[in-house]
């Protein structure tokens, strides 16, 4: 399996909204002009944190 650029950001960005940094600070970090494409990666953290949280009964 092949890791690219893509990944990595993307990686990074959810690990960011998951540890709780505000969506402006990495829509700044990753040098996005709005808001609502930041904002993918909050939604896509909640699905990946619902996930985790069902397979492991965590809570």
């Amino acid at each position: 399996m092949r890791i690219g650029l893509h990944q990595i950001r993307h990686t990074h960005a959810t690990s960011l909204v998951t540890e709780g940094v505000p969506p402006e600070i990495v829509r700044r970090r990753l040098g996005h002009r709005s808001i609502p494409t930041t904002l993918r990666y909050a939604e896509l953290s909640d699905v990946v944190a619902d996930s985790v949280y069902r397979i492991t009964g965590a809570g």
